[in-house]
C-alpha cells in the first residue's frame, strides 16, 4: 500500500454528518498533501505574492516598513524574496501591533476575533483573525488526528488550563478534581462523527489525573508532554492506563530523550505537532520524524541568526509567513524557536515542505550567563535516564537560576530522595559545573508552579523578568489578565 492509499484508508474512517455531506475542504487538503513539489512551489509563491500585495497596501505598518527599505511588493516574487525584509520579533508585535492591524478588509472578510500566545518566555502577544483564518485552526486538526492515525469514534481526553477545555453538559467549567464530558470532540465534532472526549483541568493533582484516566479509560491523550512525564511518576512508573493507544504531545518541546522514555513506558506512539496561537497549527511531525508544514496556511524558513537561510541539517530560527490571516497579516514572523532545516523526499511519502525536530528556544537563554543552556540540559537528560520506578519518590523537577547564576534542584516528593538520584544529578552537573565553580543545590519543596499557560517549567531563572518572576516560592500567581 502507497502513502496515497494509506492516507485514503485513514480518511475514509471520518465520516462527516449529513448536513456536511458535500464539503470538500477536507479532501482538498488530503490531495494537497501528494502534489508534485513544483505544483507546492508555485502556489507558495502564488501565496506570498498575494499577502505581501495585500500587507503593504493594507495596513499601516507594512506600507511604511516597505517604503522605508524603498521596496514595492513587485520586489517579493518568491518565498526566497521574503529575505529582503527583516525579521518580525514579539517585541515588535507588541510595539506595533496596531499598525500592523488592516483597517478595511478585503470583500468577503469578515473580522472573527483574536488570539493571544501563552506568554511563557515573556509578555503575551495577541493576534487578529478573520473568519477564515480562523476556521483553519479546526480544518487542519483533521488532518493531524489523522496522520496521528486516531480513529475518530474513539474516546479521547484533554488535559489543558481549566478554560481551553469545552464546557461540561450543563454548560459549566470544570472545577479541580473533577472533568467534563462532551459527546464529541472539540472542533472535530462540529464537522464528523465522533466519540465522546473529556476534559481534565492540568492543575489537578496528578494522582487524581491518574485515578480520572483509569476510571474514563480513554483510546487517547492530548497534553503537556511534561503531564505524561508525571503520569508515570504518580504511577509508581507505570502506564498510567491500559487503554491508551496513543498520546499527543502540545504546547512544548519534546525532546527525543524524553520521547524515547515516553515510548518505552508508555507502549504507544507518541506524536507532537507544532502550533503557534498566533499563526495556528503550522506543522504535523510524520512517522518518519519530520515536520511537514501545512502550506495552506503558512510559510515556514529555517534561517540563520543573520536572516540567511539555514544549509540541510543545520539549526536555526523558525520564522514562520501566514498565508490567509488579512486581519493583521505576519510577515517572516521570529518564533523564537529552534529546528532543523531539511530538504529532499520525506520517507512517508507526502510532499508538504518540512522541517526536522524543534532543538528548543533561543530566546529563552538568549539573556543568560554562558553556560545556562548546558547546565539545563545536562539535568533534563539525568532526570530522564532514570527509570521511572527509580522516581518513585518524585512528583515535579524544576532547575532555578538566581541572579548570582547560582543553581538549585527543586523537588516535590511525597517520600525521601534517594541518596543514589543525588548523586546521579551531583555527577552529572560536574562537567559543567563551569569556573569558577557553580555548584548544584538540591532541595525538596512545597510546591512548583506552572506557567500562566499551564505548561510545566522545568527551568526558571531570574535574569527574566516577565511572569517567570511571580512564580518563585511564597510568590502570589500572575492575574489571569497578565498570563
Amino acid at each position: 500500500m502507497d502513502a496515497l492509499e494509506r492516507e485514503l484508508k485513514e480518511h475514509s474512517r471520518w465520516r462527516l454528518k449529513p448536513e456536511f455531506a458535500n464539503f470538500r475542504a477536507y479532501d482538498e487538503l488530503l490531495k494537497n498533501e501528494f502534489l508534485a513539489p513544483a505544483e507546492h512551489q508555485i502556489r507558495m509563491a502564488r501565496a506570498v505574492q498575494g499577502i505581501v500585495a495585500f500587507a503593504t497596501a493594507g495596513t499601516p505598518y507594512y506600507a511604511s516598513l516597505f517604503k522605508r527599505l524603498g521596496l514595492t511588493c513587485r520586489h517579493i516574487e518568491t518565498p526566497e524574496d521574503l529575505a529582503k525584509l527583516p525579521t518580525l520579533t514579539k517585541h515588535d508585535l507588541l510595539e506595533y501591533s496596531s499598525q500592523m492591524a488592516a483597517p478595511r478588509l478585503p470583500p468577503g472578510e469578515q473580522l472573527y476575533g483574536g488570539t493571544k500566545s501563552s506568554g511563557t518566555t515573556g509578555r503575551p502577544v495577541s493576534v487578529l483573525h478573520t473568519f477564515k483564518s480562523s476556521a483553519m485552526f479546526g480544518l487542519l486538526r483533521q488532518r493531524t488526528a489523522r496522520w496521528h492515525g486516531l480513529h475518530p469514534m474513539e474516546a479521547r481526553i484533554d488535559v489543558r488550563p481549566r478554560l481551553d477545555l469545552q464546557a461540561t453538559r450543563e454548560g459549566l467549567q470544570i472545577g479541580d478534581g473533577g472533568y467534563s464530558v462532551a459527546s464529541q470532540w472539540n472542533h472535530l465534532g462540529l464537522h464528523f462523527h465522533t466519540g465522546p472526549e473529556y476534559g481534565i483541568a492540568v492543575s489537578t493533582p496528578m494522582e487524581r489525573q491518574v485515578e480520572l484516566l483509569q476510571q474514563l479509560r480513554p483510546a487517547y491523550a492530548t497534553t503537556f508532554p511534561g503531564v505524561f512525564e508525571e503520569w508515570l511518576l504518580a504511577n509508581s512508573g507505570q502506564k498510567p492506563v491500559d487503554s491508551l493507544k496513543a498520546i499527543v504531545g502540545i504546547g512544548s518541546q519534546l525532546t527525543p530523550s524524553l520521547r524515547a522514555r515516553l515510548e518505552q513506558y508508555y507502549g504507544c506512539p507518541v506524536h507532537m505537532s507544532y502550533g503557534l496561537n498566533e499563526i495556528g497549527k503550522v506543522a504535523t511531525r510524520c512517522a518518519a520524524g519530520r515536520y511537514h508544514v501545512n502550506s495552506e496556511l503558512c510559510l515556514v524558513q529555517i534561517t540563520r541568526g543573520d536572516g540567511s537561510a539555514c544549509a540541510p541539517g543545520e539549526v536555526g530560527h523558525i520564522l514562520v509567513t501566514g498565508l490567509n490571516n488579512v486581519a493583521q497579516p505576519l510577515i517572516r514572523y521570529d518564533t523564537g524557536d529552534l529546528a532543523e532545516a531539511m530538504d529532499g523526499p520525506c520517507p512517508c511519502g507526502r510532499t508538504l515542505p518540512v522541517f526536522g525536530d524543534i532543538a528548543g528556544r533561543y530566546r529563552s537563554y538568549a539573556d543568560l550567563p554562558s553556560g545556562s543552556r548546558e547546565r539545563v540540559r545536562a539535568i533534563r537528560n539525568a532526570i530522564e535516564r532514570q527509570a521511572p520506578e527509580d522516581l518513585r519518590f518524585l512528583r515535579r523537577y524544576q532547575l532555578h537560576q538566581d541572579l548570582q547564576n547560582r543553581f538549585t534542584l527543586r523537588l516535590r516528593i511525597v517520600s525521601p530522595i534517594p541518596g543514589a538520584f543525588r548523586q546521579e544529578m551531583l555527577r552529572a552537573w560536574e562537567p559543567v559545573m563551569g569556573s569558577p565553580p557553580s555548584p548544584l543545590a538540591i532541595t525538596e519543596v512545597d510546591e512548583i508552579a506552572a506557567a500562566p499557560s499551564g505548561k510545566l517549567i522545568d527551568f526558571l531563572s531570574d535574569f527574566h523578568t516577565d511572569w517567570s518572576l511571580a512564580l518563585r516560592p511564597g510568590a502570589p500567581a500572575p492575574a489571569p489578565s497578565d498570563a
